[in-house]
């Protein structure tokens, strides 16, 4: 739990300020107040209560203040200056520019109707998956692996990002938001988000099967055998199978270790080394579950679980942040 005697700028959250409010029986924090911290004090003080002809001659509108302190609130509302020194934040902007990390999962594509692993219960025309999705697989029976990707291609060029896609690209008008997916389709891409790092590949696109760093797009939906690669070698599809190393799992590794806020939706947090993201979260930060399952993660007064789909929650997730999606 945040103390009082820390700076307010360690409240990295709308409701980690409720949390520390409501730990000294101090009533709610509205979105869009103020909170004053001076000592063993914490006051909250809506904005309303200066809306005063004195205070809006020296100030106008207060919806776009971000340090009232600069603009001089101090000398014009007597209650404040009876705090002396006490440190004012106005929390609509306390995470303004703050990077927020997003791991997300299949839960956030199975919106848009995109079936996940679990949903096809691990079969597909019989075959197990992993037989569909390892190297081994590949090695024996590559035009069976082949179309089991067009099959997933064609879909994913049949489906469109839902609302969860479309709330995280509009969060990037208040956060440098950096999405970390396991999810192989390009609906954050095509919803609007800047920055989106693929763990376990790209669905739509081919790589050398002799030359990893030879990566092509997909023109369409349809990978064949025959489709070779510059060198000559067999195009194969550019995901991470089972049993292969996750490349980019190191720098995931160093988004997590930046974020100001971490955000995990739609995934189960079994599968490995994703998972092990969250443990590079840095302690003061706070973490979002978004998931209307339940997911086994270890205890931390930090998490703070948002048991909804993808769409719902992340709109959730921005009112506790303190901004509005419209």
């Amino acid at each position: 739990m945040l103390m009082l005697h820390q700076k307010i700028d360690h409240i990295a959250t709308l409701s980690a300020a409720k949390a520390l409010v409501d730990s000294f029986g101090l009533g709610n924090v509205e979105r869009g107040g103020f909170l004053i911290v001076e000592g063993t004090e914490a006051d909250i003080i809506n904005p309303a209560l200066f809306q005063t002809d004195k205070v809006a001659d020296h100030l106008g509108d207060l919806s776009g203040v971000q340090n009232p302190f600069d603009r001089g609130l101090v000398n014009h509302v007597p209650k404040i200056r009876n705090k002396h020194l006490g440190k004012l934040c106005y929390l609509n902007h306390m995470m303004s520019g703050k990077r927020l990390v997003v791991l997300s999962g299949a839960g956030m594509s199975a919106e848009s109707g995109l079936k996940t692993f679990r949903e096809m219960g691990g079969l597909w025309e019989s075959h197990d998956v992993t037989e569909v999705a390892t190297p081994e697989a590949w090695r024996r029976n590559p035009g069976l692996v082949m179309r089991f990707y067009n099959e997933r291609r064609k879909a994913l060029l049949e489906a469109s990002p839902n609302p969860g896609h479309t709330r995280l690209a509009e969060l990037e008008r208040f956060f440098d938001v950096r999405i970390v997916t396991q999810n192989v389709d390009d609906l954050h891409e095509r919803a609007g988000s800047t920055h989106v790092m693929h763990l376990h590949g790209e669905l739509r696109k081919a790589r050398s099967s002799a030359d990893p760093s030879l990566v092509y797009d997909i023109d369409g939906w349809e990978l064949k055998m025959g489709d070779l690669c510059a060198r000559g070698s067999q195009l194969r599809p550019h995901i991470v199978w089972f049993g292969e190393p996750v490349p980019n799992i190191q720098d995931g590794i160093r988004e997590a270790e930046k974020a100001d806020v971490f955000v995990v939706i739609g995934t189960s947090m079994q599968v490995y080394p994703a998972a092990s993201l969250i443990y590079y979260v840095p302690d003061h930060v706070p973490v979002f579950v978004i998931d209307p399952n339940e997911v086994n993660l270890h205890e931390d007064h930090r998490i703070q679980v948002i048991k909804m789909k993808a769409g719902d929650g992340i709109a959730e997730l921005a009112r506790r942040l303190g901004v509005d999606l419209g």
